[in-house]
C-alpha cells in the first residue's frame, strides 16, 4: 500500500469475533467498499449437510451407476467451486485498485504486502480479545 493508494484492509476473523461488523464499520469510516466473506457460517453448514446427505444416498446405491453418478457429481461440484473461487479472487483483487475492506475470501493472502492485514480473535467468554 503506497501513500497515494486508497485504504486497503484484509480481515481474517475466527468464528464469533464479529468480522462482518468490524469490517463494515472500518469500511464506513474509511469511505471504501466492503466485501463480506464468500460463504456465511450458516451457508457452509448447509453445504456440509447437503454433501453428507448426498454421500449417504450414493452409498446406498448399487452397481456401476452409483460410481458414474458419484464421479459426475464430484466433478461438477469441483468445477463449480473452482469457478466460484476464481470469481471471488478476481473481486478481491479489484480492491487493490479501488481500496476497500474484505473479510475472509483469502484476502490476507491475495492482498499480502499491499493491505493492512488484521486477524480478529474471540475469547470463549465473548468479545474481541486480540487484533493483530
Amino acid at each position: 500500500m503506497t501513500t497515494n493508494s486508497p485504504p486497503l484492509v484484509a480481515l481474517s476473523a475466527t468464528y464469533g469475533a464479529g468480522g462482518k461488523l468490524v469490517g463494515e464499520r472500518v469500511a464506513q469510516a474509511l469511505a471504501v467498499p466492503f466485501l463480506d466473506q464468500l460463504w456465511s457460517p450458516a451457508e457452509l453448514a448447509a453445504a456440509a449437510r447437503h454433501a453428507a446427505a448426498h454421500a449417504l444416498h450414493t452409498q446406498n446405491m448399487r452397481g456401476d451407476q452409483a460410481v458414474d453418478e458419484q464421479w459426475t457429481t464430484r466433478a461438477s461440484a469441483q468445477l463449480a467451486s473452482t469457478d466460484v473461487v476464481r470469481a471471488s479472487d478476481a473481486t478481491v483483487l479489484k480492491l487493490d485498485e479501488t481500496g476497500g475492506v474484505v473479510v475472509g475470501r483469502a484476502g490476507p493472502y491475495l492482498l499480502r504486502g499491499r493491505a493492512l492485514c488484521v486477524l480478529l480473535d474471540r475469547a470463549r467468554w465473548g468479545g474481541v480479545v486480540r487484533a493483530v
